[in-house]
């Protein structure tokens, strides 16, 4: 979008800096409202944040990107791990758990890769954005459409 490195890098640490307070907070308010619902709200605000990247024209457009991911993204990694517990047969919870966590590796290996490949080939990231906004709409879904086997008062 022409803007340097350095006004576009905190970007990144902004990110990083405020997922803190999203795992914080949004993981208190889960043991509040129950994980669930958390999980999906998260699932929905990080959908809108791909959202405001697609559209970003400007600086503050891409910091307002970064605080709202950031909060969100932090908020569904610390969540989705109590909700897996709540939710499966707990003889199975390392596995599950593997299995989430070798796909959010590969997905944070591979998402750039297949982003710069989508750009080189297009000239932007709007298809590449795009597919983030429809992975987490499915996300959200799929959260929806799974039934907790144990119950928990929240």
């Amino acid at each position: 979008l022409g803007f340097t490195s350095l006004q576009a890098s905190p970007i990144l640490a902004i990110i990083g800096g405020i997922s803190i307070v999203g795992r914080i907070v949004l993981g208190r308010i889960s043991d509040n409202l129950g994980r669930k619902q958390v999980a999906m709200a998260c699932a929905l605000f990080i959908a809108v944040a791909m959202l405001l990247l697609i559209e970003a024209s400007s600086l503050w457009m891409l910091y307002t990107f970064a605080i709202i991911f950031g909060i969100f993204y932090g908020g569904i990694t610390t969540i989705i791990g109590a909700f897996i517990v709540e939710t499966f047969d707990l003889s199975r919870i390392g596995a599950i758990l593997g299995i989430i966590e070798v796909g959010w590796a590969a997905g944070a290996a591979l998402g750039p890769v297949l982003a710069g490949y989508v750009f080189d080939i297009s000239g932007n990231y709007i298809f590449a954005f795009t597919a983030g906004f429809i992975a987490m709409l499915i996300v959200l879904i799929l959260i929806y459409l799974i039934k907790p086997t144990r119950s928990y008062n929240h």
